[in-house]
């Protein structure tokens, strides 16, 4: 009699290699949090393997060039691939101790905030929708507030945590654009300081203020946005109230370490 063939078996098509791609430039560390030191970064458009994670899975080990292994934050990255089958991480070694000053040394000055305020900058007449006839200005129809966040080499950081100070309205950096926040700004204004780092711990900053009534504006913003040409002009323009309610600003955050 024939003998049968048995039926082929289809080999399951294996999942692919978990993968990050970074859509902006981010850091990379010898372990799972900022109190490591940066050992590298991925550029935007780089793209490394995953090979571990940490047990609260907000961090993942990546494989760099050279066979170099490091840390990377997961919410500033994108990923794919089977993300399941990523492990736990065994033996992460503990962040380095901070040096502790001798006895004998001289006090150390208190630790400034992690965030400061290195650029803030009022948008000028024609920039914040307005115009000029003649000498007269003619107010533009925007109010808002925009505030990018930078590392400490300078590049744009998204992740962190910015709230307003009379309201408490919290945006993220890089919901506008790399490191970009955006707040529409009510009369008198508002103000906004960094509250939470990237890995959503506490934060400390400069506060910046974003005054929208034109005589809490120092005469230096108001001469260099066109508003006015000099201490006398603007002190009038400020009694009247001049474009009350219709400015903008940009502020700049960097992080101090």
């Amino acid at each position: 009699a024939p003998t049968a063939t048995p039926a082929a078996t289809a080999t399951p098509s294996p999942l692919p290699v978990p993968q990050v791609a970074a859509d902006d430039i981010v850091n990379v560390r010898s372990g799972p949090g900022l109190l490591y030191p940066v050992i590298g970064a991925l550029q935007a458009g780089e793209s490394a393997p995953i090979i571990a994670q940490n047990a609260a899975g907000d961090w993942w080990q990546i494989m760099l060039p050279g066979d170099v292994s490091g840390w990377v934050y997961a919410p500033l990255l994108s990923a794919s691939g089977d993300l399941t089958a990523i492990p736990i991480a065994a033996n992460i070694p503990a962040p380095p101790a901070t040096a502790t000053p001798a006895a004998t040394a001289t006090p150390l000055p208190p630790a400034g905030p992690d965030f400061r305020i290195v650029a803030r900058r009022l948008w000028g007449v024609e920039e914040n929708g307005g115009q000029f006839v003649g000498p007269s200005v003619h107010c533009g129809g925007k109010h808002e507030l925009h505030i990018k966040v930078i590392d400490a080499a300078g590049a744009p950081l998204n992740g962190v945590t910015l709230r307003s100070l009379y309201d408490n309205e919290e945006h993220i950096s890089g919901e506008k654009g790399p490191g970009i926040a955006e707040w529409i700004l009510y009369a008198p204004g508002n103000g906004v300081r960094v509250v939470r780092d990237v890995d959503g711990s506490d934060a400390s900053s400069d506060a910046i203020d974003a005054p929208t009534d034109p005589r809490k504006i120092a005469n230096s913003d108001l001469i260099a946005g066109g508003f006015c040409n000099d201490d006398a002009a603007c002190n009038i323009f400020k009694e009247a109230l001049g474009c009350y309610g219709h400015y903008s600003w940009e502020v700049t955050f960097q992080r101090t370490h």
